[in-house]
């Protein structure tokens, strides 16, 4: 596994718009639930590249744990592969 800054990755428009509706329905489901979470101390999403080259896209939410979401290894790139 490579952590990767999510500010160098392109990902595709279905990827990304799946990774948004995840995330909403995280903050709803944490208001919703009375979990007594400051938005504020959630950390901004991360990711990590998989050793089959599937991208895990992952935030740590304290007292959670971890909610993360496997993008396949067609479905993102790096913006500058060279770089890397």
């Amino acid at each position: 596994m490579m952590e990767v800054d999510l500010d160098k990755l392109a990902l595709s428009q279905a990827s990304f718009v799946a990774w948004q509706e995840m995330a909403g329905r995280i903050v709803e489901a944490i208001s919703q639930a009375d979990v007594p979470i400051d938005l504020k101390n959630v950390p901004d999403e991360q990711a990590r590249v998989e050793i089959n080259g599937t991208l895990t896209i992952y935030v740590t939410i304290p007292g959670l744990g971890e909610i993360s979401m496997s993008v396949p290894s067609d479905q993102w790139s790096y913006i500058n592969p060279l770089k890397y």
